[in-house]
């Protein structure tokens, strides 16, 4: 094991143990996801190899791509998230790390503001060098809850959702101000040729009508419109634009606040889980931000983007919207066609484009 403590950290000094975490299937690693006791001795060695505190208690974090854990209690917290060859685990932890390597210099040395995220305090790997290489991040704990579980608790208000959109559409803007280039150090992987924006796109359109014939979202008889109606190109060059450094998952589940004392009026706070940034067309985070962080409603992705600083809307709106949207490397299109059963029966693509982005 190799572990390596953020600036101001002290590293621990024992060679460690090699760990051999592996699974015979992609359903085998779900599994796992939520198990706190499998995770819990591997967390504790990164913790003692990083020369951090040992912590308790620990639990596992919400069920996402990575096993996560939450170790301690209070303002002692921390958040240990393990990284596996699976789901492209080393580039996600890669660009994490940049990420907040990129927001600490913001910070420390005024290059643009910084945004309400965890803090990294160290890295490790278990079991370099094998074939089940695990990349490891520990980082503070945001505080508060998530939008995922505040709206299970109907902590969330129509007025609430206006504020988290304004407030959503602020970090937007100030993480898109961090933009790196390409003379920046450090940021190897947000700018690597494979999250490269028109190389992700024209991959993501050769294998477009397969992959929603996998899903099933889509009803045949769109499907099959798909490779005649998308224009990539196009799309690529309206991107240019609004090119800028986005967070790639902007879910509910990544979105934390907290309600106030007296119980009302829930208030954003900040951002998590950073493994899908890149440098892209702006509008991508507009897919996740509506669909899931706004559950679909139309008039907080309108307050969200009178309150940008970039106008997204130039052109034809909602159709690059949907071409992005059937583009996306993640399944967002089911829960809106779910909640919308009417959109399936609709004859063209470009009606479909209209009656969700419209």
């Amino acid at each position: 094991m190799t572990a390596t403590p953020a600036p101001g950290n002290q590293n621990g000094s024992g060679a460690g143990h090699v760990h051999r975490i592996a699974f015979a299937t992609p359903e085998a690693y779900g599994a796992s996801l939520g198990d706190a006791r499998l995770w819990t001795p591997f967390a504790h060695e990164v913790l003692r190899e990083c020369g951090l505190p040992q912590r308790r208690p620990v639990v596992a974090g919400a069920a996402g791509t990575f096993p996560t854990l939450l170790v301690g209690e209070g303002d002692d917290r921390v958040v240990v998230k393990f990284f596996g060859p699976l789901f492209h685990g080393p580039q996600c932890a890669a660009i994490e790390r940049e990420l907040y390597a990129l927001l600490a210099r913001a910070t420390d040395h005024d290059r643009g503001s910084a945004i309400p995220a965890p803090r990294m305090l160290a890295t490790a790997t278990l079991d370099a060098g094998s074939a089940w290489p695990w990349e490891v991040i520990v980082s503070t704990v945001m505080p508060g809850e998530s939008l995922t579980a505040a709206r299970v608790r109907g902590a969330v208000s129509p007025e609430d959702g206006v504020r988290i959109a304004r407030f959503l559409a602020d970090v937007t803007d100030r993480l898109a101000a961090l933009t790196p280039g390409p003379d920046d150090a450090g940021v190897d992987a947000l700018l690597a040729d494979d999250t490269h924006w028109p190389s992700f796109l024209r991959q993501q359109a050769r294998s477009v009508t397969a992959r929603h014939r996998t899903w099933g979202d889509l009803p045949p008889h769109l499907i099959d419109q798909l490779d005649g109606w998308l224009d990539v190109e196009t799309l690529i060059a309206e991107g240019m634009s609004v090119r800028a450094l986005i967070h790639g998952d902007l879910t509910a589940d990544h979105v934390f606040g907290a309600s106030g004392r007296k119980g009302n009026h829930w208030t954003p706070a900040g951002l998590i889980d950073f493994g899908d940034a890149r440098i892209g067309d702006r509008r991508y985070d507009l897919i996740p931000l509506f669909v899931d962080a706004f559950a679909g409603d139309p008039a907080l992705l309108r307050a969200y983007l009178a309150a940008i600083g970039t106008d997204l809307t130039t052109g034809d709106f909602p159709r690059s919207m949907l071409a992005l949207t059937v583009l996306h490397e993640f399944r967002v299109l089911e829960r809106w066609l779910d909640e919308h059963p009417a959109a399936r029966e609709l004859p063209t693509i470009d009606a479909l484009a209209m009656a969700m982005w419209g």
